[in-house]
C-alpha cells in the first residue's frame, strides 16, 4: 500500500491557492478503495467490472495535471517524482523478498529475474512477484514522456488532441494483442503504457471539466 500511496501522491498537485483539490482526492481514495477490492474478491463479474476503470482513473487525472515545459524539465520533474521513489521502493522489496518473503512460499521465479526486472520494468505480477504494485510507478513515467511528444507534435493544431484518446487507445491495444498472443512482456511498460497514455490524453482533454479555472 505504500507503493500505491506514493504513485496517488505523485500525481496530485496543489490548486492556485496552495491546497488540495478535495473532490480529486476522494475520488482517488475512492480509487484506492476499488482497487483493493479488486485484488480480494474472488466474484468473477465484479472483478472484470472493477478492472476496466479503476487503474485507468489515476491516469486520466494525472493527465489533467499536465503542463508544457522544456523536455529536459519535464523529464527530470517526474523522474524524481516517479522513478526515485520507484526504484526506492522497489530496492527495499526485493531485498525483502530476496532474504524472508520467498522463502517461506513456493515461487518458481528466479532471484536474478526479479533483481534484473526491477531495471527492465517489464509488467505482470510474476515479473513484479515481490511488490506487484511497482508496475503503475513506471508505466506512469512512460505515459506521460509519450504524452509529451504528442502533445508537442500537435502544438499548431491543437483541434487535433482531442482525437489522441481514441488513437492512443486502439494502438496500445493492438500492440498488448501482439504482446500477448507471443507470450512475452515488453520492458520499460511499454504494453502497459501505451495504452495508459490513451487515459492521460483523456485526463488532458477533461482538464477544463476536472480542473475548471486552476
Amino acid at each position: 500500500m505504500k507503493t500505491v500511496r506514493t504513485a496517488i501522491s505523485s500525481i496530485q498537485r496543489p490548486n492556485a491557492e496552495g491546497g488540495r483539490i478535495e473532490y480529486l482526492d476522494a475520488l482517488k481514495g475512492i480509487g484506492i478503495l476499488l482497487i483493493v477490492l479488486g485484488h480480494v474478491t474472488r466474484f468473477e463479474p465484479l472483478v472484470e467490472f472493477l478492472y476496466s476503470f479503476h487503474v485507468p482513473v489515476f491516469f486520466i487525472i494525472s493527465g489533467a495535471f499536465f503542463k508544457s515545459r522544456p523536455f529536459t524539465d519535464f523529464a527530470r520533474r517526474r523522474f524524481r517524482a516517479l522513478l526515485i521513489p520507484y526504484l526506492a521502493f522497489a530496492a527495499l522489496s526485493t531485498l525483502y523478498w530476496l532474504v524472508i518473503e520467498r522463502r517461506f512460499r513456493d515461487d518458481p521465479i528466479s532471484p536474478l529475474s526479479v533483481v534484473a526486472n526491477v531495471f527492465l520494468m517489464s509488467g505482470g505480477s510474476d515479473a513484479y512477484s515481490q511488490n506487484a504494485a511497482l508496475w503503475f510507478l513506471p508505466a506512469l513515467f512512460v505515459a506521460e514522456n509519450f504524452f509529451y511528444w504528442m502533445y508537442a507534435a500537435t502544438e499548431r493544431c491543437p483541434k487535433v488532441r482531442f482525437a489522441l484518446p481514441a488513437a492512443s487507445y486502439f494502438f496500445g491495444m493492438a500492440i498488448e494483442r501482439a504482446v500477448n498472443s507471443i507470450g512475452i512482456r515488453l520492458p520499460f511498460m511499454l504494453d502497459v503504457a501505451l495504452l495508459a497514455v490513451a487515459w492521460y490524453s483523456l485526463g488532458f482533454c477533461l482538464k477544463p471539466l476536472l480542473l475548471g479555472s486552476l
